[in-house]
């Protein structure tokens, strides 16, 4: 049979038949395979910046990988779109949500103590574990959620400043008795004898 190019040659030799020819002829095959080189550190970045989406995917796997590390728990894509805080912010925010909720009631700040802030979540827009505290508190100590009888303290009355030097040791003195120590018994002896000698004149 006469080849008159290389495409018939090429036919030729991929014809199930003809298989064996060049074995059978004296010609050896020889198998080349590509050897992949190592991919390098700038070679996946690069790679990654020519690929978004997957670099997104790649990076959002590496930070739940991260935040289950830290936090001991699955974390999910769900997880990852709601809103995060950072965990001060986060308890401040909390806090501020009690403090709300417990305003105008007689000790508020003391019944605070009382509500267990790791129940407290803030999920979207609602507060969730806080309603069911406050009412187990409603029933605990129903005297300070009402408010009926409530009186508020009145105000100190201002201190009005003392005017004549004689006042003026007196409210001293009154001062020095309410803070009782060897070194003011000193002082209150000394100024009760001033005060003595200016009622005397």
């Amino acid at each position: 049979m006469a080849i008159e190019n290389a495409q018939e040659v090429v036919d030729y030799l991929k014809k199930e038949e003809n298989k064996d020819f060049l074995k059978n002829n004296g010609f050896t095959t020889v198998e080349t395979k590509e050897i992949k080189s190592p991919m390098t550190e700038a070679d996946v970045k690069a790679f990654l910046d020519g690929n978004a989406d997957l670099k997104k995917q790649v990076g959002t796997e590496a930070v739940k990988v991260f935040l289950k590390e830290k936090l001991g728990t699955d974390i999910t894509d769900e997880n990852l779109n709601e809103n995060l805080y950072k965990a001060g912010d986060y308890e401040n925010l909390k806090k501020l949500l009690v403090m709300e909720r417990l305003a105008g009631v007689q000790y508020g700040d003391l019944l605070m103590q009382k509500i267990d802030m790791t129940k407290v979540k803030i999920n979207g827009d609602k507060v969730e574990g806080l309603d069911d505290q406050v009412a187990v508190l409603k029933t605990t100590y129903a005297g300070l959620f009402s408010t009926q009888g409530k009186t508020n303290t009145p105000p100190a009355p201002p201190k009005e400043e003392p005017r004549s030097e004689l006042e003026k040791l007196e409210a001293e003195l009154e001062d020095l008795k309410s803070k009782p120590s060897l070194q003011n018994r000193a002082k209150i002896l000394a100024l009760t004898s001033q005060i003595n000698q200016l009622k005397n004149k």
